[in-house]
């Protein structure tokens, strides 16, 4: 199962805050499943074979149908435009989303952590926040 698909999961199965998918690739199929979290963000390329049209507007469609969730739909940007490794990196729309999620992430987590610091130390290369909200393990 890929990550985005998980945090989509996991704002419908578990008792987290908040959840920010890219790439919602085969969400479509789990629309049906109920939020638990008060707050969700996804973030979809238009290019690409990833998400085709049809999927796409389902999961958009899915996702503003609840007050407090985002969709962004990325006109010009390719899959994994995120992804500074890949041919379809868009540094435009990657900063956007980043930028979206941080501000969705405030208003979701209120200022009880730090995003912003959180966020100078996350790896440029990874496509998902929650990696750098996990606790430090040896």
């Amino acid at each position: 199962m890929h990550g985005r698909r998980l945090a989509f999961l996991a704002a419908a199965r578990l008792s987290i805050d908040a959840a920010v998918c890219y790439y919602a690739t085969r969400m479509e199929n789990f629309l049906d499943e109920r939020r638990r979290c008060d707050a969700q963000s996804c973030f979809i390329s238009r290019q690409g074979f990833a998400i085709p049209p049809d999927a796409r507007e389902k999961i958009r469609a899915g996702f503003n149908s609840y007050d407090d969730a985002e969709c962004y739909v990325y006109a010009d940007a390719g899959h994994a435009f995120n992804n500074d490794r890949r041919e379809s990196f868009d540094p435009f729309a990657a900063q956007l989303a980043r930028s979206r999620s941080i501000g969705f992430l405030r208003k979701a987590l209120g200022p009880r952590y730090d995003l912003s610091a959180l966020w100078d130390t996350h790896p440029p290369r990874s496509s998902t926040i929650a990696t750098s909200m996990r606790p430090w393990r040896r």
